[in-house]
């Protein structure tokens, strides 16, 4: 394929689709979201990653470098953050044994989260 293509988007999601089900097969990675697991979110080269221990954010986080690597894509580990909601001091997540910028919300701070419905 060719910069430029018109496939190359429909390609690209169908590739990191596959990678990101091969990430989470076999595991509980995620949270609840109603009835259902939600483990990722994404939106084009743009991922958000779920999970309620750290120990599970990391292990996915290895999952995923490992299968991105198996298909050619690469996790930029200077444009990535992990963001916690409750404030935990523990080890940082690391991507190849660098350090992750670790962001932290504090939700007095924050009433109400809003999301999307669709």
């Amino acid at each position: 394929m060719r910069q430029g293509c018109i496939l190359s988007p429909f390609l690209f999601l169908i590739v990191i689709d596959f990678v990101l089900r091969k990430t989470a097969e076999g595991h509980d990675f995620g949270i609840m979201w109603g009835q259902k697991k939600l483990a990722d979110l994404d939106f084009a080269d743009d991922l958000a990653l779920f999970c309620h221990t750290q120990q599970a954010l990391q292990d996915m986080t290895d999952r995923l470098h490992l299968f991105g690597k198996k298909v050619g894509l690469r996790i930029s580990g200077e444009k990535t953050k992990a963001m916690t909601v409750v404030n935990q001091t523990s080890s940082p997540i690391t991507l190849e044994g660098q350090n992750i910028e670790k962001v932290e919300v504090d939700t007095r701070q924050v009433p109400v989260f809003r999301h999307l419905t669709i």
